[in-house]
Parts: structure tokens; C-alpha cells; sequence
């Protein structure tokens, strides 16, 4: 994680920032770039999921979330 936490940071989507509460501690934030990268990838996915309910239906678009959604949990309780 950290290496990926390294890469984003070199590349600008994110920010270390000393923790106000625990100067010892840091936070990472997005920054103005990351939060556009954000953004522009939530209305990517708005667009595939809007494609694939006119192709599948919306009832299918929502069994796939709910079984990926059972996949994650299933996978970070492990």
C-alpha cells in the first residue's frame, strides 16, 4: 500500500500532510488534481453503468452491485 500511497503522491493526486491532532502522524489527502481524477472517474463509471442498464436492464446493473458488493465484504473479512 505504501508504494502505491509513494506513486500517487510523485504523480500529484496526493499530499502528505502532518496530522494536526498527532504531530507525529501523517495524513493523506487528495489533492486539486486527485479530486479532479476523482470526479472524472465517478462520471466514467455513471456512463458504463448508464450503457450496460440499456443493454442488461437496471435490475441486472443492481444484482451486480449487490454480489460485488458480497465479494469485497467477503474478501476484507478474510
Amino acid at each position: 500500500m505504501g508504494e502505491l500511497v509513494n506513486q500517487l503522491v510523485f504523480r500529484g493526486y496526493l499530499e502528505r500532510v502532518t496530522d494536526p491532532e498527532d504531530g507525529r502522524a501523517r495524513l493523506i489527502l487528495l489533492t486539486a488534481l486527485g479530486l479532479k481524477a476523482t470526479r472524472l472517474t465517478r462520471k466514467l463509471v455513471r456512463n458504463v453503468e448508464k450503457n450496460w442498464s440499456q443493454q442488461i436492464g437496471n435490475k441486472r446493473i443492481e444484482d451486480l452491485r449487490a454480489t460485488l458488493k458480497m465479494l469485497f465484504e467477503a474478501d476484507t473479512n478474510t
